[in-house]
């Protein structure tokens, strides 16, 4: 059972902790074509260098390279031999369109983190903060590694967060020399290592007030001064276990809520308050505000924004990260337009719910996702292969 209940970040210990990883060992930051032990700690800013291959000049390119817009659980491209239609395999290459990411990079711990959490820090959340780069964030994570006594919990300092460099006009005019980033544009990853045998997690609203989920399928709002530990319950909320739940901070009376089936929910505590106990039958019977199914798999994280009420974050074993805007409505009016709109699938891109505003991919595993409550629109994420810090176009 996993459970969630409110709490405010205790910012005292930030200035500490600050002190205390500037002590800790400084990780080796390694670029993609250096050779480096998977034990060792590092934080890898994505080469985005376009192949040669794909030049109009190069040798190995003399025919048409097509290039479509790749839609998961929805595009199906089209054989040019036979011109019937196939779905992508594994032999087809994806690459990243990072025109749509503010920011993105990666990094990875040795033995993969399969939950981690946010530490607010002392520099603010104005705006000041927001739009200048470099940027800093702290988080703690705990590893995952294949015998227990080798696990830890990590306090990581990322620093050196630039954003994504965008190509200037006369780029090709200049010297390779310019292009070249020196050790202080490089992103940067410190750390050190704590003793602790679990952690807690406290959303902000109410302190009394817990909220639980189960592989029973029940969703349970608690109120822990009650003798009687009795929960306002919502029986087969989903159709199989339900896995995260998140509180909303700024809509306090809404609840996201993923499952096993790959369906996100949110609910409404005041139709919690107005039904019956055992929250199924009756008048009182409770039903989601909305269902999202667009994820083929287990959901793994669910997250509200930190500062806007109708925007929230999911990951599923399905290996997507999607940004959601419940405000959005869709627009039959609209025309899909996209930066390259001939590569663009409208017929894919049409079969997403219009509130899907964004999908992130290039992670295996992926285990959790959060945002970043002082750096609005940063999103954090945590798989098998590593972290992924981005930040995108959309939100």
């Amino acid at each position: 059972m996993k459970i969630e209940s409110d709490h405010d970040d205790d910012q005292k210990q930030s200035n500490q902790l600050e002190e205390n990883i500037e002590e800790g060992r400084q990780i080796e930051v390694m670029d993609n074509d250096e050779e480096g032990s998977s034990d060792d700690d590092y934080l890898d800013d994505e080469e985005f260098d376009e192949d040669e291959e794909n030049e109009p000049n190069s040798e190995a390119n003399s025919g048409t390279v097509i290039r479509r817009t790749y839609v998961p659980n929805v595009s199906n491209f089209k054989s040019e031999a036979g011109g019937s239609s196939m779905e992508v395999d594994d032999d087809d290459e994806l690459e990243c369109d990072l025109s749509a990411y503010v920011m993105y990079h990666k990094a990875e711990t040795g033995f993969p983190c399969l939950s981690f959490d946010v530490i607010e820090d002392r520099f603010g959340s104005d705006e000041a903060r927001v739009s200048t780069y470099p940027q800093t964030a702290y988080l703690v994570a705990g590893t995952q590694a294949d015998k227990a006594q080798l696990n830890k919990v990590l306090v990581l300092k990322c620093s050196r967060l630039n954003p994504i460099r965008k190509p200037k006009a006369n780029e090709e005019d200049e010297s390779e020399d310019d292009d070249e980033e020196t050790e202080e544009d490089l992103p940067d990853l410190q750390s050190i290592s704590i003793s602790h045998d679990g952690y807690l997690q406290w959303s902000p609203n109410e302190p009394n007030i817990i909220a639980s989920c189960s592989v029973d399928r029940s969703i349970r709002i608690w109120d822990i001064r009650t003798k009687a530990k009795a929960a306002i319950e919502m029986v087969d909320s989903h159709s199989s276990d339900v896995n995260v739940i998140s509180w909303n901070r700024n809509e306090k009376a809404f609840i996201l809520s993923g499952g096993d089936d790959g369906a996100v929910k949110v609910w409404d505590l005041r139709q919690f308050r107005s039904s019956r106990p055992n929250g199924q039958s009756g008048a009182g019977a409770i039903r989601p505000v909305a269902t999202f199914k667009h994820h083929q798999a287990a959901i793994t994280s669910v997250e509200w924004h930190p500062t806007d009420g109708t925007v929230f974050a999911a990951s599923s074993d399905d290996n997507q990260i999607t940004l959601w805007d419940l405000a959005v409505e869709a627009d039959t009016d609209e025309v899909a337009v996209a930066t390259v709109p001939e590569t663009v699938d409208d017929d894919a891109v049409n079969q997403l719910p219009p509130q899907l505003l964004f999908i992130h991919q290039g992670q295996k595993e992926v285990k959790e996702v959060h945002w970043h409550g002082q750096l609005p629109g940063l999103v954090i994420s945590t798989a098998i292969t590593g972290f992924d810090i981005f930040r995108t176009i959309s939100v």
